[in-house]
């Protein structure tokens, strides 16, 4: 099933492709090499709103459709993944307080996390058990007033900066994925330690580290959902999570895509240009293959249908009974997601890809 994004959805496209232009593209590769968090794009993105789509109004947040976080996801990543993934850490802790907290919980946290005066992460996976909850080692004793948490946890994303850490731990290990309760972690708590790490291959500059939880002590008015009630909330997480990461690929496999387009006149050194060996096109292929089938709407298979009919601008405005303007809209849309600069070029390739007959 396709979608056609509302008009808010396809102004916040544009804003955000607008931004992601001038803002992270420029210095993304410079944040890639050296791991430097950016946050002075992030604290912009916060003042557009962009990291409080998901925290409820009440909240001071957007509560938007999750189409929304989708199109965010996908703009960010095609220009700046750690930005993007940085995004995604941050909903996931903000998702989980506002789906499972307590009024009380979620009137001390989501506020802050919606105006960017916290950044949040996510912590479920450790360094032995991956990202399986039935065999956390990271443990919760409740200790009169308090629970303390001890073990350790890897691959954080936003971790280097968070404010505001949800935490998955162990709280009746006997159980396996029916003792996992969640834990909203400061990200200032004593015994939480960070620990760097520099070996990854990618998303470099999205601050994620290890985290170290040496008797880390926390109220119990921070347990969230209840106790040994983490593992539902992880698979709800997941599922959140599934959103985002395939948003961000989509992002990432247009913008590969366009640069490999953009440079066509590079050579192998057995002579002869990159772009006019068949291996190579037939790679191409598949890639706007896959990538079309994601991200080409109804209404812009509709667009391009009467484009090839030799139609203008207007006619198809009065066809479909939509705006010139909105025409102009889609056709630009088309233009970039196939990697095309003009429109005989993006209807050359909506042919070779059967997206036209």
């Amino acid at each position: 099933m396709k979608f056609e994004l509302t008009e808010e959805q396809r102004s916040l496209q544009q804003t955000l492709r607008e931004f992601a232009t001038a803002e992270l593209r420029p210095g993304a590769a410079a944040r890639e090499k050296t791991g430097k968090f950016p946050r002075e794009a992030i604290m912009k993105l916060f003042g557009m709103g962009v990291f409080c789509l998901i925290p409820p109004d009440e909240y001071d947040g957007k509560r938007r459709h999750f189409i929304d976080y989708a199109v965010a996801m996908e703009e960010l990543a095609r220009h700046d993944p750690s930005v993007a993934i940085s995004l995604h850490s941050h909903t996931l802790c903000a998702s989980q307080i506002s789906i499972f907290g307590t009024p009380e919980q979620k009137g001390r946290y989501l506020a802050p996390l919606a105006h960017g005066e916290k950044l949040g992460a996510w912590a479920l996976a450790e360094p032995d058990v991956g990202r399986d909850p039935g065999h956390l080692m990271t443990s919760a004793v409740a200790d009169g007033d308090e629970w303390r948490l001890s073990g350790k946890k890897s691959y954080v994303t936003n971790g280097s900066e968070a404010d505001i850490i949800v935490v998955m731990a162990s709280t009746a290990r006997v159980k396996g994925i029916g003792g996992v309760s969640a834990f909203i972690v400061p990200g200032d708590a004593p015994g939480l330690r960070r620990r760097e790490i520099t070996e990854k291959r990618g998303f470099r500059s999205s601050g994620t580290v290890a985290l170290i939880l040496n008797d880390v002590r926390v109220s119990r008015a921070d347990l969230l959902g209840g106790e040994n009630q983490g593992m539902m909330q992880v698979l709800q997480m997941r599922a959140i999570s599934r959103v985002g990461v395939a948003a961000m690929a989509v992002g990432i496999g247009m913008k590969s895509l366009e640069e490999s387009i953009a440079n066509p006149g590079g050579r192998f050194s057995a002579g002869g240009p990159v772009a006019e060996f068949q291996t190579i096109q037939w790679m191409l292929d598949g890639t706007m293959t896959r990538i079309a089938d994601a991200v080409i709407s109804r209404r812009e298979k509709e667009v391009l249908d009467w484009l090839k009919d030799g139609k203008s601008s207007w006619d198809i405005s009065v066809i479909l009974g939509i705006s010139e303007r909105t025409v102009y809209f889609h056709v630009s849309n088309i233009m970039n997601k196939l990697g095309a600069s003009n429109r005989s070029q993006a209807l050359s390739i909506a042919t070779r890809l059967g997206l036209v007959d």
